[in-house]
């Protein structure tokens, strides 16, 4: 794949550019189309030779992995389009760019998957109720062995480039191809029990089981491709780590309210909320923020925006408040803490995993906090 890249892909190497990442997609899509369309004309040719020597009685497995893989030329067509698309820059309709179209583009290709593998049980049923039986030959298996090569080499291909540019399109394009791989498999071994024990009414049996990995395959590519349009969570870890980069810097106190969103593989924007001194200078601060907004975009290819929360030193209200707080959730915080009198606001941000009773623990702040109006808002981390 290298290689590949490297005779196709002019600065191959630039994975942040758009152009070379559409380049890389094209590249997956050109070549399962190749494979695909081999596969097809082999298996297809070899049905029909098949079929003229058992009374036109079509081999059902052997037609149905045939029309699986001429469903994955018009899934590698459609990846095309949507890689092409993909790439087209940003407009005044579409100010951040056309990425989520990888993303309609898989579910595109799972919707046909799926639609495939129903038409093939549908089939495999009518020729299992018919008594349909089907003589395979030695050459068969030779086909099948060489489709299961096949499909192998291209769910590598797809896989490796689905992992050089974090391409969900191709990732699922990947999964097919190894499912397929799997499917032929079963095919073949079907062939091989009817040419050596005359088991040669395994046919539609082997049929349907061929349909039924089409269709759990098309069921996990349209739950990979439709959730980045849904909106995902982003990684913990990587929040962490975006939280760590802000905290690295002595001025900054906090951070809270974490943003993540995607536009597409390359479109990420991300913002946040660090907390300052109220006595540090403004200028200072902003020449700070800047230098972490550059370093997290660097890191993670994204646009950064950081506000600013300038607060003074703790008070003890904060501090009983903190105290209540910890002791129902030891991980919370408290951000955005405003007194003025009598009157008290403030943000808390709770922990995922724990089942915080938010109206028991405002009690207790109230009681805690007795002779203060308090107005409380809670938070939960990016990912709840």
């Amino acid at each position: 794949m290298t290689l590949l890249r490297r005779w196709f892909i002019p600065d191959y190497q630039n994975l942040a550019s758009e152009e070379v990442r559409t380049k890389h997609g094209i590249l997956g899509a050109w070549l399962g189309f190749l494979i695909n369309l081999i596969l097809v004309a082999l298996k297809l040719t070899f049905a029909l030779l098949l079929a003229s020597q058992n009374s036109w009685i079509l081999p059902m497995a052997l037609l149905a992995d045939a029309i699986n893989n001429a469903g994955d030329m018009a899934s590698n067509i459609v990846t095309l389009v949507g890689f092409k698309v993909a790439g087209k820059p940003a407009d005044a309709e579409h100010p951040f760019g056309h990425q989520r179209m990888e993303y309609i583009a898989g579910m595109i290709v799972s919707v046909l998957v799926m639609f495939a593998g129903v038409e093939l049980i549908m089939s495999s049923v009518e020729g299992i109720i018919e008594g349909a039986r089907v003589a395979y030959s030695w050459t068969s298996i030779i086909i099948f062995a060489v489709s299961i090569l096949l499909k192998a080499l291209q769910g590598a291909m797809n896989l490796s480039l689905a992992k050089t540019i974090e391409s969900p399109s191709l990732k699922a394009t990947a999964i097919d191809s190894f499912t397929d791989t799997l499917a032929t498999l079963a095919v073949m071994i079907s062939a091989i029990l009817g040419i050596t024990l005359g088991w040669d009414f395994l046919d539609g049996y082997f049929g349907i089981a061929v349909a039924a990995f089409v269709i759990f395959s098309a069921i996990k590519m349209l739950k990979e491709t439709a959730d980045p349009l849904i909106g995902e969570a982003f990684s913990k870890e990587d929040a962490e780590d975006i939280a760590k980069i802000a905290l690295s810097r002595k001025e900054i106190l906090g951070v809270h309210d974490l943003l993540i969103h995607q536009y597409g593989p390359t479109k990420t924007f991300i913002s946040l909320h660090a907390e300052v001194s109220a006595e540090n200078d403004l200028m200072t601060i902003h020449d700070i923020v800047n230098g972490i907004e550059k370093e997290i975009d660097a890191r993670y290819h994204a646009e950064t925006i950081i506000h600013i929360d300038p607060i003074e030193g703790a008070s003890e209200e904060k501090r009983k408040a903190l105290s209540i707080l910890h002791e129902i959730d030891s991980t919370a915080s408290i951000h955005d803490f405003d007194q003025d009198g009598k009157n008290i606001s403030m943000d808390i941000l709770l922990s995922r995993g724990d089942a915080v009773d938010e109206k028991a623990l405002l009690a207790k702040l109230e009681q805690g906090l007795e002779g203060y109006a308090l107005v409380v808002h809670f938070d939960y981390p990016y990912s709840r």
